[in-house]
């Protein structure tokens, strides 16, 4: 039957979007009064990899399941909850999903290959949907695979069902055996939401995992509501002290489901082989962690292993396999062995490799290194080697990485009399900052089309130690790659220069400066060059000198791969903080640009992205105070302007014929002329979820765009917006140079934008209250400054440097 054949077929016996379906399945469905509590973790579930808890069966076939989501916490908007098929645990798999979110209904998502960015009846996938909009409020599930369809259907009573979506194998395409169960996403780094579901028919879970790079745990527990009877729950944990033909297994009961006991004990085999062998038991009447050492095993051969447990009301669960590799047997002379164990402290930036030599094979020490890569490269790159005398764990730091990207590593030893090892290949994703960052602020400084790839622990690091134009300029045109950072702070007067970076990989750490930081004043600091990275630095131009046409901070015409990230910019006499002509790949991440003088007229500006500049993103900016320019994309550039806070202001996005941009998430506040529509111009423009308020557009047009696209023209990697009722908290809580250690000219606009403090009765935009000199406003910052000696790491700078950024951005954060 063809796919829209079978949505008529469907429809004409009740299951369209105001069809239902009332029948013995759904009287058995609310018959359990079982209740399951999952805490999840994990940034998302969407793009093309996530992270969240998976409460979990394998099944083979079709299936029919259905589920109440009775509470999930609101630690997001988009936090999730609901029923999931997925083809395989790792955390870009193919997979369908029902999600209950606290902000947004209950809608449908899937993904329809390995690796592939997510769809929804919300998102890219509109067409598939059978109700209004993609969502519905439900609060109970039902999950159904009949063949090669998969259908999603809603219901308020768990018993009339309204189909949301069904996709055949044109969309989804799953393999007969799939894990299908109960999945848990936070949607906040760091943070677990807890759900609640009852009624689950269908399914009988045994086993649950953080899939994907969570950060915290997640965990499952059951209880009756009832009485009723559950199945127990077990995880497979790791082995240890692993020889020649023995090791130590260990894993877990979580959960008894209802029983007075558990027999809990182990499966275990060769790996590939077609049957296992069990363990003797121990009975436990209590959850918690249990372990078992098997003996008799074959020397240098793979292994798996899983947890399992028979409970005393007759249910039985098993869990996910692990693997071990035993020690060659012989006294002689043998390879010496490895284990790959896990990556930890995983960020946008930098991971800790773990693994084990679990046998020197007859040597008396072993070098032992680990090799990564991203998943896919043709060559590994490899770690500094640690000499081992004796068997034991050994870990590592990397840095460097890119974030929202998928790498491999595995251990390696050398040992001393020439023979050598491998171990297995694990993997880890580093965080792509949609959630959580190597700072505190939502955006993460690689979350544009810009990186820091060129930067490794090898480079020359600079220290500060004078607040001084000398100085500053001497490390600004210093040749070759290297880190700038500071041991003082203070106000750095330019004397109406420009102060600029000359030779390209160049880190300005501004982070790294005691309190209250670096202050430019009085000039213009520049990136001439690619590959550099500007952070947490203020730079106040001012009418002092220069004249018509003078900005505080820029990038060249031509320039490549540059990022300002956390800078505070103002009073300019042209733009506040500009993008170069013809130039490529350009961040400007969580800034605070303000207060563009308005003498002379028509001067006070945000930023302009000049003709040609090609993979813009400007992310998490406050553009306050400006008139003009917030941003102004110029003819034939291509821009992503997202989750912007724009305040106090004549024009807003000004867009040229043959440019193009995404225009996404963004708050307008307290606009005094309505003149043009917010973003006015020739070119081509997607929108999706901004907001106009204090006042609001009261039938005024929002756009008037020579094209208004249906999907976005360029987005970087896998960015995910923040909602935009969530960017004022959010940018001034994290915008400018030093968020929590601000001066007052920095607190001052913030407190204007919070409490709403400037008029916005203007008659004409030459008459508001954007100053028209910086002794407008009390004149240029004179804060002094205080001196620290740093201690720089010879390894981990990349991590090192996020630890700065974090203090200085989080109220109670500490410096490493």
């Amino acid at each position: 039957m063809a796919h829209h054949d079978r949505r008529t077929f469907l429809r004409a016996i009740g299951l369209g979007t105001t069809g239902v379906l009332a029948s013995n399945y759904a009287a058995d469905a609310v018959a359990a009064a079982t209740t399951i509590t999952i805490e999840g973790g994990g940034y998302d579930i969407w793009n093309a990899r996530d992270e969240f808890h998976y409460y979990y069966t394998e099944v083979d076939g079709d299936f029919d399941v259905s589920v109440r989501v009775d509470s999930l916490e609101n630690t997001d908007p988009w936090a999730r909850a609901g029923l999931m098929v997925r083809q395989t645990l790792n955390d870009d798999a193919e997979h369908a999903m029902i999600r209950k979110t606290p902000g947004n209904d209950t809608s449908f998502q899937w993904r329809s290959d390995d690796g592939n960015d997510a769809e929804s009846t919300t998102s890219g996938g509109t067409g598939e949907s059978e109700v209004s909009g993609g969502t519905m409020s439900a609060t109970w599930q039902r999950l159904v695979r009949s063949g090669d369809t998969i259908e999603a259907y809603g219901s308020s009573d768990g018993e009339n069902w309204t189909l949301i979506a069904d996709i055949s194998p044109g969309e989804i395409d799953l393999a007969d055996s799939a894990y299908v169960g109960l999945a848990v996403c936070s949607h906040n780094e760091g943070t677990l939401t807890t759900a609640q579901f009852s009624n689950l028919s269908g399914l009988s879970p045994g086993s649950n995992e953080d899939v994907g790079n969570v950060e915290v745990a997640g965990s499952v527990s059951t209880g009756t509501g009832g009485g009723g009877d559950t199945d127990p729950v077990v995880s497979t944990g790791s082995a240890s002290s692993v020889g020649t033909s023995s090791a130590t297994l260990s894993g877990a009961l979580d959960d008894l489901g209802g029983a007075s006991s558990a027999d809990a004990y182990f499966e275990w085999r060769e790996s590939g082989a077609s049957s296992w062998t069990a363990t003797s038991a121990q009975t436990l009447s209590s959850t918690g962690s249990y372990s078992q050492t098997v003996s008799g095993l074959s020397a240098g051969t793979d292994h798996e292993f899983r947890a399992a447990a028979d409970a005393s009301d007759g249910d039985a669960a098993t869990g996910s396999a692990n693997t071990f590799s035993t020690s060659a047997s012989g006294g002689g002379d043998t390879d010496p062995v490895v284990s790959t164990g896990s990556a930890s402290s995983v960020d946008a930036s930098s991971a800790t490799l773990s693994g084990s030599l679990d046998d020197l094979g007859g040597a008396s020490s072993a070098d032992v290194s680990f090799e990564y890569r991203e998943s896919g490269a043709s060559s590994w790159n490899a770690t500094s080697a640690q000499t081992l005398s004796s068997s034991g764990s050994v870990s590592t730091d990397v840095s460097g990485l890119s974030s929202g990207t998928s790498y491999e590593f595995r251990v390696t030893a050398s040992a001393s009399d020439g023979d050598s090892a491998t171990g297995s290949v694990s993997s880890f994703t580093t965080s792509s900052g949609s959630g959580g960052t190597s700072g505190g602020s939502y955006f993460d400084y690689e979350d544009g089309f810009a990186d820091v790839s060129w930067f490794d622990d090898s480079v020359q690091v600079i220290r500060i130690q004078e607040a001084a134009l000398g100085p500053i300029q001497d490390a600004f045109t210093t040749e070759g790659p290297r880190l700038i950072v500071f041991e003082t702070s203070g106000v750095v007067d330019l004397g109406g220069a420009d102060l600029s970076i000359t030779y390209p990989n160049c880190w300005v750490a501004g982070q790294t400066a005691p309190s209250p930081g670096i202050t430019f004043i009085n000039g213009m600091v520049q990136v001439e060059p690619d590959n550099c990275i500007v952070q947490h630095i203020r730079v106040f131009r001012g009418d002092e000198s220069g004249g018509e046409g003078t900005d505080p901070l820029n990038n060249r015409d031509g320039s490549s791969n540059v990022i300002f990230d956390h800078c505070t910019s103002y009073w300019g006499r042209d733009e506040n903080l500009s993008v170069g002509y013809d130039s490529t790949d350009t961040t400007v991440s969580n800034c605070l640009v303000a207060e563009g003088l308005e003498n002379p007229e028509e001067n006070s500006n945000g930023t302009l992205v000049g003709d040609g500049a090609s993979n813009v993103a400007i992310l998490g900016t406050v553009y306050a105070k400006n008139n003009d320019r917030n941003p102004r994309l110029k003819s034939n550039t291509e821009t992503v302007v997202v989750n912007g806070l724009n305040y106090y202001f004549d024009k807003a996005i000004w867009i040229d014929g043959g440019a193009s941009a995404a225009v996404e998430g963004n708050a307008y506040i307290g606009r005094f002329d309505w003149s043009d529509a917010i973003v006015f111009g020739d070119g081509s423009v997607s929108f999706a979820d901004n907001l106009v308020t204090d006042p609001g557009l009261e039938g005024r047009a929002f756009q008037n765009v020579g094209t208004e696209l249906s999907s976005r023209p360029l987005w970087p990697g896998d960015l995910s917006p923040m909602p935009s009722s969530e960017v004022e908290s959010h940018n001034l809580n994290y915008a400018g140079a030093r968020p929590a250690d601000r001066i007052s000219h920095e607190q001052r606009v913030v407190d204007e934008i919070r409490n709403r403090s400037l008029n916005t009765d203007v008659s004409d935009p030459a008459d508001s209250d954007i100053p028209n000199s910086h002794t407008d406003v009390g004149g240029y910052p004179d804060h002094g400054g205080t001196t620290h000696t740093l201690n720089v790491p010879s390894s981990g700078l990349r991590s090192w440097l996020d630890q700065w950024a974090l203090a200085v951005e989080e109220e109670n954060a500490s410096p490493p």
